[in-house]
């Protein structure tokens, strides 16, 4: 009975580490870095190059989202 016990809890052990590998790649370019072996040299260029941009779109839109002054903003639209 010990036995059964001892390779049960080996198996939850080794599933929790798969699901911890899951949770660690929580973002796509971690996913995608992580899997670009399967991808053939030709495409990986061009995988690349969308992250980049994906990265550079990221960026442009937390910039345009963020304001310095919120209220100036509103006072603005009022006006009009």
């Amino acid at each position: 009975m010990s036995v059964d016990i001892s390779s049960r809890l080996d198996r939850l052990e080794v599933e929790i580490e798969h699901l911890k590998g899951i949770v660690i790649q929580k973002t796509l370019r971690d996913y995608v870095e992580s899997q670009i072996y399967r991808v053939k040299p030709k495409n990986r260029d061009e995988i690349e190059i969308r992250l980049e941009k994906h990265e550079s779109l990221k960026k442009s839109i937390n910039t345009k989202l963020t304001v310095d002054d919120p209220q100036a903003i509103l006072d603005d639209i009022r006006k009009e």
